[in-house]
């Protein structure tokens, strides 16, 4: 999407960049170079409404820039000195206004979470077989959630399979180490 601006200036994005150009008038202020900044980039996006004298204008703010609050009534002079903004009349307003929803709209899809990505059958089996080997479930139990996750078993029952205990050794405590350690 490409908006003309007042004085030769113009706004283009095309979905990832923002390129900001001056030409005409426009260049002797800022220079004849374009400006390209990648969406992730932008900060901040903000209008100035055109009137019935005055002309309006877009301007983007990027992290670490130098932010100038213009004096009352000299905001669209200063924003014509300004790179990172482009001068529009007010039969131009209407498109300027559609271009920064257009980028808005982009600036907050970059900032929404992304869906967790959910593992595979495959990798779901194979964390299973680990807990086997590490000794924290039995084979039984790993058939049983196997034969679930492939779907050919109903779901435990809310009490879950019933575990196999672990031998302790006579004569030690509950954790595995002898008396001797303190531990009873």
């Amino acid at each position: 999407m490409r908006v003309q601006g007042h004085l030769g200036g113009w706004v283009e994005f095309d979905g990832q960049f923002v390129t900001i150009g001056h030409g005409g008038l426009a260049r002797f202020a800022v220079g004849n170079a374009d400006k390209r900044i990648h969406i992730s980039q932008v900060a901040s996006v903000q209008i100035k409404p055109a009137g019935l004298i005055n002309n309006g204008f877009i301007q983007f703010g990027i992290p670490g820039g130098v932010e100038r609050r213009g004096q009352f009534g000299r905001q669209t002079v200063d924003a014509v000195n300004d790179e990172n903004s482009v001068v529009f009349r007010r039969g131009q307003q209407p498109q300027f206004e559609a271009l920064a929803r257009a980028i808005e709209h982009e600036i907050a899809r970059l900032h929404m979470p992304r869906p967790a990505q959910q593992s595979s059958v495959a990798d779901q089996i194979v964390q299973l077989w680990q807990l086997v080997q590490a000794g924290a479930i039995t084979r039984e139990e790993f058939e049983q959630q196997k034969a679930q996750i492939l779907g050919h078993a109903p779901p435990p029952s809310p009490q879950g399979p019933p575990r196999q205990h672990r031998h302790i050794n006579p004569g030690h405590a509950q954790g595995g180490l002898p008396p001797q350690h303190g531990y009873r």
